[in-house]
């Protein structure tokens, strides 16, 4: 989710088109169930293509540009090695739950969430660490250091 590997301060969707796309997913899947009630409660089912948001003007704030829809099908898309399916793609419907998007793909520098424990709410606190973006890639580069290769200065 980040254009540039060197920069991990920008994310290929911002947090405001996450919301647009989010907000459409929802409009046309929410009720597939038969109940509009804000939850989409099989997202395979949900059809929604993102093509539908894609700018006339690039620069406009209430669509996806070609980069950004790049990046929206990419994550949506099943990830392939030789012609063979070896991870799904991630389904519609997470673009705006908190343990969702901005926590795992894009721009979790900085957010902050509220954690619910058996009925109590704990104090607002960060997700990310810090220099990470987001869980995906503290995860993966955590998986990579000490699982795969052995080495904690692995960069």
């Amino acid at each position: 989710m980040f254009p540039d590997p060197k920069d991990l301060s920008i994310a290929a969707v911002s947090e405001a088109k996450q919301r647009l796309l989010g907000e459409a997913i929802l409009e046309q899947c929410d009720a597939i169930d038969g109940l509009a009630d804000g939850t989409i409660n099989n997202p395979l089912l949900c059809e929604f293509d993102p093509v539908f948001l894609t700018c006339v003007e690039e620069s406009d704030p209430d669509c996806l540009n070609a980069r950004e829809l790049a990046a929206v099908n990419a994550v949506y898309s099943d990830v392939s090695v030789d012609g063979r399916r070896v991870a799904h793609g991630l389904p519609k419907g997470a673009e705006l739950t908190p343990g969702g998007w901005s926590r795992w793909l894009s721009a979790g520098i900085g957010r902050t969430h509220t954690a619910s424990f058996q009925g109590s709410v704990a104090e607002a606190s960060t997700h990310a660490a810090p220099g990470v973006p987001n869980a995906g890639f503290g995860c993966s580069t955590a998986i990579m250091k000490y699982l795969v290769l052995h080495d904690p200065d692995w960069d």
